[in-house]
């Protein structure tokens, strides 16, 4: 999406979408804040309905973006420990879903078109075993390419692959700190993850949504 710069604008100009927070982007007749800044749209100064239309339909996945209280963040993958929510994302944004920690069905570290660590509800787990100094020096020297995959169990939300290392993007200059970032990534969806095997019926994860 193309939004005008903000110039010389009232700092209390308030967003015309939600009414609730300054804006941050021009959009026509006046500003909109980070959270309703619409992803992925093509059409150039929209008005705040255009905006609207492309927001999160679910309202309790709207709900979630506004309880969402960031505890840890590995890049862009932000993670709400106390409502046990997270997102992909440079902020809460109502046009990116928040998944639940009970939602997250698994996920694969593919390096190099290959899953190194992956872990899922199925039972087909194979994790990081080794993550030593000298592990991650040998092991990082050929890689050109890291993604994460996650699953969810919301039919309603799809994850997209998160690219930790590759042609255009990556978290790290080095690749052995991407490598490294995968597997502090790996670990923390391990924990998620071992938790709904040991008690899926107590991450209702909803009390955030009431």
């Amino acid at each position: 999406m193309l939004f005008r710069r903000k110039e010389q604008e009232p700092r209390d100009t308030v967003c015309l979408v939600c009414g609730k927070r300054e804006g941050v982007a021009k959009i026509s007749g006046g500003m909109v804040c980070r959270y309703c800044v619409p992803v992925n749209a093509t059409f150039d100064n929209p008005t705040a309905e255009e905006v609207a239309k492309l927001h999160v339909a679910d309202p309790e996945l709207s709900a979630r973006i506004d309880a969402f209280t960031e505890t840890e963040a590995f890049a862009d993958l932000r993670f709400d420990d106390g409502n046990r929510l997270f997102f992909k994302g440079p902020w809460p944004s109502y046009c990116i879903p928040v998944l639940s920690y009970s939602e997250i069905a698994g996920y694969r570290v593919v390096v190099d078109g290959n899953p190194l660590a992956f872990n899922s509800v199925n039972g087909q787990r194979a994790l990081f075993k080794v993550s030593t100094d000298e592990y991650v020096r040998k092991a990082s020297k050929e890689i050109d390419s890291i993604v994460l995959e996650l699953d969810s169990s919301r039919t309603n939300v799809r994850f997209l692959p998160y690219e930790i290392r590759g042609r255009r993007n990556r978290v790290e200059e080095s690749r052995e700190g991407c490598l490294r970032f995968a597997i502090d990534v790996s670990r923390k969806l391990d924990r998620i993850i071992e938790e709904n095997i040991m008690s899926p019926s107590s991450k209702t994860d909803n009390n955030q949504s009431d």
